[in-house]
C-alpha cells in the first residue's frame, strides 16, 4: 500500500508527497540482501578456483552459481537505486511545482533555517586547532601538531564568528522585496545580476546545496558587512570582493530546488531579468549567455519587426555563440592540462623513492 505524507509549508496550503510503499526497514532489507548474495557469490568463484583441477564439474556449477548471484545482486541494487532516485525526483518536482505557482504578496516571505549544524561545527573546528595546538606544544616529538592547530584554529574561529550572528535568525531570507542573510542585512532584488543553484555530490550520494547570489556593488547594496568579510576583502575573496553572497541550504524544510526556484521568482518579477548564471564560469561567459537570453526573448517575443534589427540581433546571437563554443574549448583544455599536471605530480611521487635512490649512485 502507497503511503502517502503531506508537508505543511508555512508560506502556502500543504504539499503532498508521495512515498514509496518501500519503508526504509524495506530497503535496508534489500541491501542486507543484496550484500550476502555478493559474499556467497564470491564464496561459490572462490570454491570453483579451488576445486578446478579436482572437480571440474563441481567448479563449474559453483563458478555459475556464483556469478549468477553477484549479476543479480548488482542488478537488484541498480534497480534499488533507480526507484530511490525516481522518488527523490518526485518529491523535487513536487515541491518545485508548489513553489513556482506561489503568490507572493508583500508581507509574505520565505525563511530558511540552518539549524545548529554551522554553529557545532565551528566549534568542533576551534576545539579541535586549540586542542592540537596545545598537544603540539607540550609533546616534543609531534612536530606536525602545532602547524596544524595553527591552521585550523583560526579558521574555526572564522566560522565561529560567521556562525554566531546567524543564531535565532534564518540563514536567509526571501521576500518580494529582496533576500536577507544575518551577516549582509536585506539587499534589494535590483542590486541582484544573478542566482545560481551549486550543488556538491559526495560520496554515497550526499548532496550539498549553495545558492549564491550575484550583487552588484556589494558595498552600497549591503545595509552591513561583517568584519570577516572586510578580513576576506584583503585577500581578494568573500562577498565585498568578488560580489558573490553564498548561502548554504540545508536539505530540511523546502528542498533547494524549491528554495532556488522561489528566489528565481521573486528576482524575475522584481525585475524583469531571467539571466543564466554561474560562478564558476569567466565574467564574459556569463555576460555573453546573458545577452543570448536577451536576444532570445526579443527574437521570440517579437513578430513584427525592422528586418535590419533582426539582422543585427541576428549577427549578435552567431557571435556570441561561436565566442561560448570556443570559451568552452578553452576550459575543456584546461581542466584537461590541469589533470594531466596532478597525474605526473602523482606519478612522480610513487617513483621519486627510485629517483632519489638512483640520484645517490
Amino acid at each position: 500500500m502507497n503511503v502517502v505524507e503531506s508537508y505543511c509549508d508555512p508560506l502556502c496550503a500543504p504539499v503532498t508527497i508521495p512515498v514509496s510503499s518501500e519503508s526504509d526497514a524495506a530497503q535496508i532489507m534489500q541491501q542486507l540482501i543484496n550484500l550476502f548474495l555478493v559474499i556467497f557469490g564470491v564464496i561459490g568463484i572462490g570454491i570453483s578456483l579451488a576445486t578446478w583441477r579436482d572437480a571440474p564439474v563441481v567448479a563449474l556449477l559453483s563458478l555459475a552459481s556464483g556469478v549468477a548471484m553477484v549479476v543479480l545482486a548488482y542488478v537488484s541494487d541498480r534497480r534499488r537505486e533507480q526507484r530511490r532516485d525516481a522518488r527523490k525526483r518526485a518529491v523535487i518536482q513536487r515541491s518545485v511545482a508548489e513553489m513556482s505557482r506561489r503568490s507572493w504578496g508583500a508581507g509574505e516571505s520565505l525563511q530558511v533555517r540552518a539549524g545548529a549544524r554551522p554553529i557545532l561545527a565551528a566549534v568542533l573546528v576551534t576545539v579541535t586547532g586549540a586542542g592540537l595546538l596545545y598537544v603540539g606544544l607540550t609533546e616534543t616529538k609531534l612536530d606536525a601538531m602545532p602547524f596544524i592547530g595553527i591552521v585550523a584554529l583560526p579558521l574555526g574561529l572564522l566560522l565561529l564568528a560567521r556562525a554566531v550572528p546567524g543564531i535565532g535568525h534564518p540563514a536567509l531570507e526571501l521576500t518580494a522585496l529582496g533576500f536577507a542573510t544575518p551577516l549582509s542585512g536585506r539587499i534589494a532584488w535590483c542590486h541582484v545580476s544573478g542566482i545560481c543553484l551549486h550543488t556538491i555530490t559526495g560520496r554515497g550520494g550526499a548532496e550539498s546545496y549553495w545558492i549564491r547570489f550575484r550583487v552588484n556593488s556589494f558595498a552600497r547594496a549591503a545595509p552591513r558587512i561583517h568584519w570577516t568579510d572586510r578580513l576576506f576583502a584583503a585577500f581578494h575573496q568573500g562577498a565585498l570582493a568578488k560580489g558573490v553572497v553564498s548561502v548554504a541550504l540545508p536539505n530540511a524544510e523546502h528542498h533547494p530546488q524549491a528554495i532556488y526556484t522561489a528566489a528565481r521568482q521573486l528576482w524575475t518579477e522584481a525585475t524583469g531579468r531571467n539571466d543564466t548564471w554561474n560562478p564558476l564560469l569567466p565574467e564574459a561567459y556569463n555576460k555573453a549567455l546573458g545577452r543570448l537570453g536577451e536576444i532570445s526573448e526579443r527574437m521570440s517575443g517579437q513578430t513584427l519587426r525592422d528586418p535590419r534589427e533582426m539582422a543585427l540581433d541576428q549577427e549578435l546571437f552567431d557571435r556570441d555563440m561561436q565566442f561560448l563554443q570556443r570559451e568552452q574549448k578553452r576550459l575543456l583544455n584546461r581542466h584537461r592540462y590541469g589533470i594531466a599536471i596532478m597525474l605526473m605530480a602523482m606519478a612522480l611521487l610513487l617513483v621519486w623513492p627510485w629517483i632519489r635512490a638512483w640520484l645517490r649512485f
